[in-house]
């Protein structure tokens, strides 16, 4: 594994469901427990900063903040699309199908990093939270939605029941996702690496394969390691593959 100046850092990691609509959102989901307690494994401490829902089945998306050693270090390379292949429950004639969530990990950046965010480029407003099945977590509107007009880039968070903490901690993802796509861009020039800016559908460079169904296993393509363990994966043992 490359060591990086940014992998001593907090990361904030995202899953994102992509194509495949209410069977993406319950691999989303899936992939949130995986990944949770793959976090135990490496003694990370995780705390969720904001989650959509998508109800009566698995999430949208979900924002979480991970610190302990080496944090972004260890995540880092989970940055991708991760395809899954399986019968589906939710397909009354058991038909096999593809759906895909988006991971994209990125450093934290540091409250001394000056880094100016002009505040007409934002457009900052506020919300109520939901919880599964549809019930509201939060009864006023406290989630914090920053969009950053110049790059579409929208960051929320629902850590706190304060409107203006949440909105400190949205500009404090938002400040990381800049500096990350600035960096990322200053690599691509230089052809050091592709951009990474993950999207979750055909076409798109892939971090992970998990098939279910028929010849059951999970190839990761950045390693290029393959195991038929499934389960074990799917608990967070990651080990073998990454």
């Amino acid at each position: 594994m490359t060591y990086g100046p940014d992998d001593h850092k907090p990361a904030y990691f995202c899953i994102m469901a992509g194509s495949g609509g209410r069977e993406a959102c319950n691999w989303a989901e899936m992939l949130l427990r995986m990944y949770g307690k793959w976090f135990d494994r490496l003694g990370l401490s995780a705390e969720i900063v904001d989650m959509i829902y998508n109800n009566p089945d698995g999430i949208k998306s979900v924002m979480i903040r991970v610190d302990g050693q080496r944090a972004y270090g260890q995540l880092k390379n989970e940055t991708g699309v991760h395809r899954l292949s399986r019968v589906s429950p939710f397909d009354q004639a058991d038909r096999r199908q593809t759906s895909f969530s988006a991971v994209e990990v990125m450093a934290e950046a540091a409250p001394s990093v000056e880094f100016a965010i002009d505040e007409k480029d934002l457009d900052v407003y506020y919300c109520c939270g939901s919880g599964p099945g549809g019930q509201a977590i939060n009864k006023t509107e406290v989630v914090a939605v920053v969009k950053h007009l110049p790059t579409g880039i929208i960051v929320r968070s629902q850590k706190t029941r304060s409107q203006q903490q949440n909105k400190v901690d949205a500009l404090a993802i938002l400040k990381s996702k800049l500096i990350s796509r600035l960096e990322d861009e200053k690599r691509s020039e230089q052809k050091e690496i592709k951009k990474a800016a993950p999207k979750a559908a055909f076409g798109n460079e892939y971090r992970r394969t998990y098939v279910l169904s028929q010849h059951p296993g999970i190839h990761d393509h950045l390693t290029d390691k393959s195991t038929t363990q499934i389960q074990d994966v799917l608990n967070g043992n990651l080990e073998d593959l990454v």
